[in-house]
This record gives structure tokens, sequence and C-alpha cells, in this order.
């Protein structure tokens, strides 16, 4: 049994079951029972949807929608991703779980890289950047993305890994004005996350 604390004190029981993971995923949308970690990375990226995601695990009765939104604000915001994660542990079998663990982890690391890159993904979007400075630019930007590979001593995960450096490298380069998204590491974290380019 996982539980956190609003932001007055409540405390609210997260717990996962079949049925409860398809009122999740028809009221908001977000598929909590994803193997590529595709739902947890969705409400660790956006309050807005850990929010709805609670409304329905928490099924608050006693204080109406609004009410416990707004409770749903500053630290209490961690611990409520913790109590889902908590929660998502003890519902799936060990195997599957350990799967879903080390995708979110590398999610994690990769949404951390990416931040690190954004900047400078969004100095090439300049299209008055002299060549010089993009060159410098896209000099460290490779540099970044080859630390950000990890290494592996299978051949298939490796082009796998520098197929999603390839990809951010080609959009970097690509300095159209538009806005640039990041590859996911999962097929389905991109499409839960709800993220659009720029965001």
């Amino acid at each position: 049994m996982s539980t956190f604390n609003d932001s007055m004190g409540q405390s609210w029981t997260v717990e996962f079951d079949g049925l409860l993971l398809d009122d999740v995923y028809q009221a908001t949308g977000i598929d909590l029972a994803d193997l590529s970690a595709g739902g947890l990375a969705a409400i660790e990226q956006d309050a807005k949807k850990l929010v709805k995601v609670l409304l329905v695990l928490c099924e608050p009765k006693d204080i109406d929608e609004r009410t416990f939104s707004k409770r749903i604000v500053r630290d209490v915001i961690p611990g409520a991703i913790e109590a889902i994660v908590s929660a998502a542990a003890n519902f799936f079998p060990p195997k599957q779980w350990s799967e879903i663990q080390s995708r979110l982890d590398q999610q994690r690391e990769f949404d951390q890289n990416w931040a690190k890159i954004r900047p400078m993904v969004a100095k090439l979007n300049d299209p008055d950047m002299p060549a010089a400075l993009r060159e410098a630019v896209m000099g460290a930007l490779t540099e970044a993305m080859g630390e950000m590979t990890p290494d592996t001593t299978s051949p298939a995960d490796t082009q796998a890994d520098y197929s999603e450096v390839d990809d951010i490298l080609r959009a970097a380069a690509s300095v159209t004005g538009q806005d640039v998204t990041p590859p996911m590491l999962a097929p389905s974290v991109q499409g839960n996350s709800g993220l659009a380019p720029g965001d």
C-alpha cells in the first residue's frame, strides 16, 4: 500500500488493480500499465496529468475535485509521484517491474541530458547565427551527444542508441526556425507525455 499526504496533511492511498488502471486510461489517456514506462514518465513530466491521474486513483469523496487539485502542490508533487511509482512496483510481477523501472530510469537520464543540450539546439534555430558560431555550436552539440550515448556491448543496442543521436543531430541541423522535439527512448513516451515541439 502506497500513501502520500496532500498540502493539508490529509493522507491518500494509491493502489493499482486492472480495472482501476483501465479507468485511469479511459479518463486521462495515461496508460500506467504501459511496459515502456510511458505513462509513468508522463506523470513525472506534467503536473496537470499527475493531478488528473490522482483524481481517478484516489477517488476523493469528502472534498471536490477542485479542492483536491489545489492540495497537490509544491512538495506534495514528488511524494504523489513516488506513491504512484510504488503502487506500480507492488502491482506488476517482479520481472515486468524490473523492465519498467529500467526504462523509466533511462527516460529520466535522457530527459536530464536533453535539458543540457536544449539551449544549444535553440541557438541553432536562430537564422541570423553566424556560420562560424553555428559550426562551433554543432561541434559542442555533437560532443555532448557522444557523452549521452551509453556504452553497450550489444551491436543492436548500439545501433539503436546512435539512431537516437542521429535523430537529434538531424533536428538540430535543421535550422528552419521551428522548435525541436527530442526523441524518446520508448515509442509511447512522447504520446503519453503530451510533449510537443518546444515543450
